[in-house]
């Protein structure tokens, strides 16, 4: 039926995070921007460590389906400061690609509350083939390091 809505945008929950954490992971080797040449044991053990630290202090947003809230088809993770949207990853299943699923998640984002900078700090090659600097987003991978445990840097 024409119009009839099949997802849902929800916080996201505990029950999420070994989804998220296993897909960011994941499409990022595959594609990021800075990933490449890193060795896998050093990659997967410090952005892991990373993600611990990252993921609880952000927002989760998941788009599921609407009959199962269960079944995640994408994911943003974002922090919220005044006037600003950090947007650490977005992740949409790879089958359901060119949906216009990103588009969903990040116009519940920017609709939510006036931001007048949006940062991104992850860079895959997916994300910037949609030209997101066109689109006003600034890449500062720096802006991952401002809240970071003592013992990150440890192995």
């Amino acid at each position: 039926m024409a119009g009839e809505e099949v997802v849902q945008i929800r916080e996201g929950r505990a029950s999420d995070i070994a989804f998220v954490t296993n897909s960011w992971l994941k499409s990022l080797r595959a594609a990021g921007v800075f990933t490449q040449g890193i060795p896998n044991d050093i990659f997967y053990q410090m952005h892991h460590k990373l993600l611990e630290t990252l993921i609880p202090r952000s927002t989760l947003l998941v788009l599921a389906n609407i009959d199962d809230p269960d079944q995640i088809i994408a994911w943003a993770c974002v922090e919220k400061q005044p006037g600003i949207l950090l947007l650490h990853y977005v992740y949409v299943k790879h089958s359901l690609r060119r949906n216009g699923f990103m588009a969903l998640l990040l116009g519940e984002l920017l609709q939510r509350e006036p931001v007048q900078f949006k940062i991104c700090t992850h860079m895959t090659t997916t994300w910037d083939a949609m030209r997101p600097r066109e689109r006003g987003w600034v890449y500062n991978p720096y802006a991952l390091f401002t809240s970071l445990p003592d013992d990150w840097g440890s192995t």
